[in-house]
């Protein structure tokens, strides 16, 4: 069967080629920085523990998906607030590496 003129069998060997790549659900890397958000409902695929000290992990109580990366309002939770602090804190360390 064929989707978009891609055969499912392509699909399946590209995925699973991306995740030999990467390390699929046991990654392991350097300077990605695992956020996410209580009321995400895409935490369940994420990252919540750290795989090793190179990739933290940020859980920011009473959030949505992304909420830290829209445009900072008066209105924002203290929690959204210090997420933005150390996603910053955290990048500004490894550019400065």
């Amino acid at each position: 069967k064929t989707s978009f003129g891609i055969a499912s069998e392509d699909v399946y060997a590209q995925i699973a080629n991306a995740q030999a790549i990467y390390g699929g659900r046991d990654i392991q890397s350097s300077r990605i920085f695992f956020v996410n958000g209580e009321i995400d409902p895409w935490h369940a695929n994420s990252v919540l523990t750290p795989p090793n000290v190179q990739e933290p992990t940020l859980w920011v109580k009473g959030a949505s998906h992304h909420f830290w990366t829209h445009e900072s309002l008066p209105t924002d939770s203290q929690e959204v607030v210090d997420a933005r602090d150390k996603i910053w804190s955290q990048v500004k360390s490894w550019l400065n590496q």
